[in-house]
């Protein structure tokens, strides 16, 4: 009997540990895979919502058109990918690989920008 068991025991398939990426990898394959994408990265209908937002707290009641929140949509995004750019270029002159507040900041000051 006990010949039984150890035999059942060198049978079983192998417990394998699931395949683990290095820290980094996944980040750099979404990053890869949003720079081949055409589309908005900012959700649209939160974006809508933050827009109306401004705009109820800025002038009470508005209306806005469909085509000027999309084109509004793709400023914002275009924007932030210019600053965050830029920063992570001021980053990598530091020697860093770690993006910064400072670098943002400089960036900023260095489109015109007020910090």
């Amino acid at each position: 009997m006990n010949n039984d068991a150890t035999s059942e025991a060198e049978n079983a398939p192998k417990k394998t540990r699931p395949y683990r990426l290095r820290p980094g990898t996944k980040a750099l394959r979404e990053v890869r895979k949003l720079q081949k994408t055409t589309h908005n990265v900012i959700p649209r209908v939160p974006f809508e919502r933050l827009v109306r937002e401004l705009l109820d707290d800025a002038k009470g009641t508005a209306r806005i058109r469909k085509q000027a929140l999309r084109a509004l949509q793709e400023a914002a995004e275009s924007y932030v990918t210019d600053v965050l750019r830029q920063g992570n270029t001021y980053a990598i002159h530091a020697k860093r690989t770690t993006l910064c507040t400072a670098d943002l900041d400089f960036a900023k000051q260095h489109t015109g920008e007020e910090v």
